[in-house]
């Protein structure tokens, strides 16, 4: 079983390829979840519908390999931001 740890911090970030838009984002969440470890962060995901959908049919704690689709992602979490809008 992984240990899992702090999530170590970048080096050597260059922020000059995103937009401030980008940044802004990128500076929110690192504000909302820089804070946990790499096992919350796990268990929060996983909580998640685009997680879920990813892994139908898997059993837990089985392997899998199965890509989280980019629509179930936009779905969810715009449905996401709007409630908090």
């Amino acid at each position: 079983m992984p240990k899992f740890d702090e999530v170590p911090l970048v080096e050597n970030f260059d922020d000059s390829v995103f937009t401030k838009d980008e940044i802004e984002v990128l500076e929110a969440v690192e504000q909302t979840y820089g804070l946990y470890d790499g096992k919350y962060l796990e268990e929060l995901t996983h909580q998640e519908l685009p997680w879920k959908n990813a892994r139908e049919g898997v059993p837990d704690g089985t392997h899998c390999t199965n890509v989280i689709s980019i629509e179930d992602m936009n779905t969810y979490y715009s449905e996401l931001l709007a409630q908090y809008e």
